[in-house]
Formats: C-alpha cells, sequence, structure tokens
C-alpha cells in the first residue's frame, strides 16, 4: 500500500506541466541514470509533446505510463511499462524514478509491484528491467519486488552520455502458453492468462441498440481494444444510465486500460447496488490490490471466492493474504 498522501494514475496530456516541473526539480539527481536530455524536454511545451508520443504509443498498445502524484499536485514518481512485444515473447520492460525528495519511503518497491500486476493483467508471461552496474539500491528495489538477476549486458544503454553495462533482472509472471489476444485464434475468447481477470458473464439488455453495443463493446474488449469499446459504450450509456451490463463492461474497459480511480468507482457502484455480483466483487478486489490497497482488496476477493467457487478467485485471495503477511 502507497503511504498517505500518494497517489499513481495513468499518464494523461494535462500532465506534461507538473512532469515538466519535476524533472527539472531533479535534472541532476536523474542525469547520472537517464539518457541525455535535450533542453526543449525540460520545457512545458517540449515535455507536451513528449507526453503526446507517449500516449501515441500507449494508444498502440507498445508502453503504459503512470505518474505517482503527492498532495494537492505535485509529481513523485513515474513508473513505465516500455517495450510490449506480443507473439511468443509476451514481455515489456519497466522504468521507474522517484523524486529526490521522496526517497526511502519504499515508494519505488510499490511503484514496481504495480507495474508488475500491470503486466501481469495485460496477459503477458515476463517483465525485465535493467539497471547501471553500480546503481544497488535500484537492484534492491527489484529485488525486493520479486525480480531475479539472469546476466550482464555490456555496453547496452547510451547513458550520461556513454555506453554502459547494465546488470539484467526479470520477472516471470506465470507459465502459461503464450496467447497474444491480437492473433485471430483469439477473437471473441476471454483472456484468462495467469490471474488475468476474466470477461463478465454475458447478460444482455433487451434493447436494440443496447443490445447492440454490449454485443460490439463484449467483442472489442475480447480482442484487447478498451480504448475503441469506451466510444461504443459512452453513447449507450448516456441513453441508459442505469444499464447494469453495459457499466460492467465500461468497468472491464477502465481496468484494461489501467484507469484504475474510475474503474474502482464503477465497481463500487456496482457492488453496492447488488453484493450478490461476484464478477464485480472480484474485480473491485482486484482494482484495489492492483493500487497496492491490498487490506481493502482482501474482503472483496474473499467473498468472490466463496460466491463463485471458481480457484482463480480462490488463489487471487491468497495471493492478497500473503501480500499482507510480508507487510
Amino acid at each position: 500500500m502507497l503511504p498517505e498522501g500518494y497517489e499513481l494514475r495513468p499518464l494523461q496530456q494535462e500532465d506534461s506541466p507538473a512532469l515538466a516541473a519535476a524533472y527539472r526539480r531533479n535534472r541532476e539527481h536523474l542525469a547520472p541514470w537517464d539518457p541525455a536530455r535535450p533542453e526543449r524536454f525540460f520545457t512545458d511545451e517540449g515535455h507536451a509533446e513528449e507526453v503526446a508520443r507517449q500516449l501515441e504509443a500507449e494508444a498502440a498498445g507498445r508502453r503504459y505510463g503512470f505518474v505517482l502524484w503527492y498532495g494537492d499536485g505535485t509529481v513523485a514518481g513515474r513508473v513505465n511499462i516500455d517495450n510490449i512485444v506480443r507473439g511468443v515473447l509476451q514481455s515489456c520492460t519497466i522504468g521507474y524514478w522517484l523524486d529526490h525528495e521522496h526517497l526511502g519511503k519504499g515508494l519505488a518497491t510499490r511503484m514496481v509491484e504495480f507495474g508488475v500486476e500491470v503486466a501481469r493483467d495485460l496477459g503477458l508471461h515476463r517483465i525485465e528491467a535493467g539497471t547501471l552496474l553500480h546503481n544497488t539500491k535500484s537492484q534492491a528495489v527489484l529485488q525486493r519486488a520479486g525480480f531475479r538477476e539472469f546476466g550482464v549486458a555490456e555496453k547496452f544503454l547510451f547513458i550520461a552520455g556513454k555506453w554502459q553495462d547494465h546488470v539484467l533482472f526479470q520477472r516471470v509472471l506465470h507459465d502459461d502458453p503464450p496467447g497474444n489476444p491480437q492473433t485471430p485464434e483469439r477473437v471473441g475468447e476471454s483472456v484468462t492468462e495467469n490471474n488475468e481477470l476474466k470477461a463478465p458473464p454475458v447478460v444482455f439488455p433487451g434493447q436494440a441498440r443496447p443490445e447492440s453495443a454490449f454485443r460490439t463493446a463484449f467483442d472489442l474488449l475480447a480482442r484487447r481494444a478498451p480504448k475503441e469499446a469506451l466510444e461504443v459504450l459512452e453513447p449507450a450509456l448516456a441513453e441508459e444510465p442505469g444499464n447494469t451490463g453495459l457499466r460492467t463492461l465500461r468497468a472491464w474497459a477502465y481496468l484494461m486500460r489501467a484507469q484504475l480511480q474510475r474503474a474502482e468507482e464503477e465497481l463500487t457502484q456496482l457492488v453496492e447496488e447488488n453484493p450478490t455480483d461476484d464478477w464485480a466483487q472480484h474485480a473491485l478486489g482486484r482494482c484495489l490490490e492492483r493500487q497496492s490497497r491490498y487490506a481493502e482488496a482482501l474482503p472483496h476477493l474473499r467473498l468472490a471466492a466463496a460466491m463463485s467457487g471458481d480457484p482463480d478467485h480462490g488463489l487471487a485471495a491468497l495471493r492478497v493474504e500473503r501480500f499482507l503477511e510480508d507487510e
């Protein structure tokens, strides 16, 4: 769980001025670990361009970025899932940094654990990270988050003006066969690698347009296209805002896009309206778990496991119990 006052949120275009200010504050602090940056990178205008490029890559499914906020709007750090490769590899890399004024609070470990959950929910098999040879603090963070060292890459990245060796770490997330959600044989299926959230039950609303929207959005989500699914769902929900089936799919789409606050709000309402909805209970627990709010997640995960009898639900509850025991 993040310390009080901190929150991880998905990267948004409007974050760029605060991010630029954070990079300016931490320019000297980050210089030994970062590639050389052009002066424009540290300006509000230049960083707006950088965020736009990153969001374009997110829309293409190549990366996902998150910002650590503190208090009333200070950027305290970032964690990014990058270099997503599907096919037979199903892999990604993770990167992170903290503001120099927010070190020593366990935040880096929590951010890496959060990134692991994002990668897991994306159905990825493996997550990799690299550190400079002398960056022992970052190596300790990765080890606390379950990563294992697997080698040294010589002259691996051009950092601080020269090619530098890196220690490589990885964490294997599951042993299931590869299943690229975008390959034809996956279309229309529920993606269930490891403990990834299963699709909600298919219950059609009963009216022509909402039913059509439900079918279309469900198919898009099964294809791992949450942005396109939301574009279908929002107009239908404007016409029928109380439709439980459409709202359930919207919550699923928010989770896929790692819009955790919106997902939490939607799922909390669904659970309050129908406490016997085991899918919503489990999804809410997973949403809270991804925010490292394990104590809040556990009751929902346990209840979902008891109601559904689903082994995956039971495993999710056990996983969170272990996290709490380790704290």
